[in-house]
């Protein structure tokens, strides 16, 4: 089963929303592709379809490929997220 993710990088504070079957291992494997840490912020089930979804609700926000400025909106759909799993 697919997971969207909802990841944080570090450095620059962006967000990249991604989709993968091992969250974990792809969150690892992106840490090392950008060279530094990345934290793990939230998950939900959801495929490419709802990925693409959610790139086209944060366009607006968007820096390149599926990094995304961390705006106000896209940290409370997060934080929704976050509630709902708990």
């Amino acid at each position: 089963m697919h997971s969207v993710y909802f990841a944080c990088d570090r450095m620059s504070g962006d967000i990249k929303i991604g989709t993968s079957k091992n969250v974990r291992m792809r969150v690892s494997r992106v840490s090392s592709e950008v060279k530094h840490p990345i934290d793990l912020l939230a998950t939900m089930d959801g495929n490419r379809e709802i990925e693409s979804i959610m790139h086209a609700r944060f366009a607006h926000a968007r820096t390149h490929g599926e990094w995304f400025r961390p705006v106000p909106e896209l940290l409370a759909y997060i934080e929704s997220i976050k509630e709902r799993a708990a």
